[in-house]
Order: C-alpha cells, then structure tokens, then sequence
C-alpha cells in the first residue's frame, strides 16, 4: 500500500474515531491503529508523529472541524456531519477505479447502477482523465454467465433493510410455477454466486438461516423491527459455505492430457491440490467438495477426469453417469 493511500485509510479511522465520540489522541490512536493491523492483516502502524501530523493535515489542508478537549484528553468534532471532500484521483488510481467499475457493471444490484455511472462520470471529471484511454475501457468483458434480471425496487428495499438491519415481510416464489410465499425474515449478508445474488437470512417460518435468490422476491416490505446483524453467520460466507450442501471428504481424481491445461488454470474447489503423472497427465486432491455439485463436475468433463477415490462416490458417478446414458440411447 502506497503511504498516500496509508494516511487516508488512517485519516479515516481517526475521524470515525472521533464520530463516535472516543476522543482519539495521537498515543491512544497508534494503539488503535495496531489492533487495527492484527485484526486485519493491514500495516497501518506508526509513530505520534506521524499521527500528529496527520491531525495537522485534517484541520489546516481538508478544513476538517476537529478539536482537542483538555478534559477528555483526545480530539472530537464539532460538526458531526463534515465528511471529507471529493479528492482527485492520480492517472493510474482513476484507471484502476474506472476498470473495476466496467467490470462490475453487469454484476452490481439494478438500484446502484444509476449511482455507480454517475460516480464514475464525477471522477473522470475530477481525474486526470486526460491522460486515459477510456475507449480502452470498453473491451474489459464480463463473461461469467447470464445475467439475471432483479426489480429494481425489490433490490432497493433488499438493500436498505439489509444495511439498516430491519426485518422484511417478504412474498417468495421457490420455483416460478408456484404461488409466492410469505416470509419474514431478517437480511445478515448478500452474495454474488454464478451471477446470482442471493441473500443469506433467518426465516421466522423455518426458524433458521436460509439463502433467498433475490430475483425470486414479488414483494419486499420493510418492518419497524430491528435484528442484530449475526457475525457468525457472516464469517460462515466468508469461508466459502455459502450453501448447505452434502459434503464428502479426501477425494481424488485423474485428469486425460486432453483437459490437463484447462483443469490446472484454475482452481475448482478449495484445498485443491495438483500432482503431475506420466503422459502429461495430472492427479487431483482435494479435501471437502459439495457432493451433488462435485457429481456434475465430474460429468460435465465427458470422461475425460476419473474419480479415483472415495469408492461410495465413484459408485454415485456411475449411477449418475448410467442415468444420462439412458437418456440418451
């Protein structure tokens, strides 16, 4: 991280800092700032000088309306609201922003589109946009499948009652030959998968967190009642459990030389180790896999890997792999 982009990210813990009403000072603030750095990975850490020069920064170059009280010993600000102003972004940073954002276009909810164009029409004004090539911008492709359509105003509300931590009173069609579903539930985190967004919330009906395709909502209406955002249930996402799905343990699997290069490109599922064999050939491991979705995987290659181990599931492939013949003698 570059030491402009450090002293922003410090400047705006600190002003948060001092939102909340703690009253940071530069000691207890370089303290902070390491907690900040074991939590997240980050090197934000540095001297009181440094942190008193960018105190310095925040009053005499952003006109920040920050104070030090000699009776809390620590800095606050007298108008709550003062967030920092528009800064302009160098060649490369706006470059990066600008691709970031193309390629987001086609993924991002339909209530942010409107404000994700206008966002980038602010900073090519306030860039060095004479300096990018933005034609270029147009050949950034994203290729992850069809998009599915959402209501806009259904992603509105999913989002607000999502950010607010409101309870939703919602109607769910499962599949769309069925007649929607009221639901009550509460919104904890929102992913991207395949190219669908979900919502991952505790359904009152079910007594129990379920994931919600958010095209599939008819109505959204948002509740008074107020939930506890679940950290547990977060960081279950976060380590890629996104769906409940059967899992099966220590599998291994043979690759032809025909589909090596394309199985090496990426990485299929987690823990995925490769081991290269004779004939150009590769061998496989990994340690858990969703079992249906490995099942497909498997099929979708046309014969060209072989599940070596575990045995069970080596049968439920031939199963799986005698249906689809029958379907197609």
């Amino acid at each position: 991280m570059k030491q402009r982009d450090k002293q922003l990210q410090r400047l705006i813990y600190f002003v948060d800092e001092a939102k909340k009403g703690k009253y940071p000072n530069a000691s207890q603030f370089v303290k902070h700032l390491k907690i900040l750095d074991e939590k997240n990975g980050t090197s934000l850490a540095c001297s009181t000088k440094t942190i008193n020069r960018d105190i310095q920064y925040l009053s005499d170059e952003l006109s920040a309306p920050i104070e030090y009280d000699p009776t809390e010993k620590g800095y606050y600000l007298w108008m709550k609201e003062w967030t920092f102003p528009e800064l302009a972004l160098g060649r490369d940073e706006l470059f990066a922003e600008l691709f970031t954002k193309q390629l987001s276009a086609n993924s991002i909810l339909p209530c942010l589109k409107e404000h994700l164009n206008s966002s980038s029409d602010i900073q090519m004004t306030a860039g060095e946009s004479d300096d990018i090539d933005c034609s270029a911008l147009g050949s950034v492709i994203h290729a992850t499948g069809k998009v599915i359509n959402i209501d806009t105003q259904i992603s509105e509300q999913i989002l607000t009652a999502w950010k607010s931590c409101f309870q939703v009173k919602s109607y769910y069609s499962k599949r769309s030959h069925e007649a929607p579903e009221e639901r009550h539930i509460e919104i904890h985190a929102l992913f991207l998968s395949n190219s669908v967004w979900y919502c991952h919330a505790y359904c009152h009906k079910r007594k129990a967190f379920r994931n919600f395709a958010l095209h599939k909502f008819n109505d959204i209406q948002i509740t008074k009642v107020k939930f506890q955002r679940s950290l547990k249930a977060v960081a279950s996402l976060k380590k890629g459990q996104l769906f409940e799905f059967p899992t099966i343990q220590d599998i291994t699997i043979h690759c032809d030389a025909e589909a090596a290069d394309y199985i090496r490109d990426r990485e299929w599922f987690d823990s995925q180790k490769i081991e290269d064999l004779e004939d150009g050939k590769l061998k496989v491991h990994f340690n858990e896999v969703p079992k249906d979705t490995f099942i497909w995987w498997i099929l979708s290659f046309s014969g060209k890997l072989e599940l070596i181990s575990p045995l069970s599931l080596r049968e439920e492939v031939k199963l799986a792999a005698q249906k689809l013949f029958e379907k197609h003698s």
